[in-house]
């Protein structure tokens, strides 16, 4: 038996708030981020996954980073 259209939207939302440590060539240092995850499950492959965006500040500069299909547990 398959079941279609079982959830009308599903989403993930969350935040990414803190600091990053560095080190590069015999330097190091600390940044702050803030980053907002939006982002809807990915059911086109085998494996069924997330795929979204983080969007917001990292050390200073405005970032938006695509995500492409995040594998879930087992994934």
């Amino acid at each position: 038996m398959v079941i279609v259209g079982l959830f009308e939207h599903v989403g993930v939302e969350g935040t990414v708030a803190g600091s990053l440590d560095w080190q590069l060539d015999g330097r190091s240092g600390s940044c702050g981020m803030d980053l907002e995850l939006t982002a809807e499950p990915d059911l086109s492959g085998n494996e069924p996954g997330v795929a979204g965006t983080l969007s917001g500040t990292l050390c200073d500069h405005d970032v938006e980073l695509e995500i492409e299909s995040v594998s879930g547990p087992g994934g």
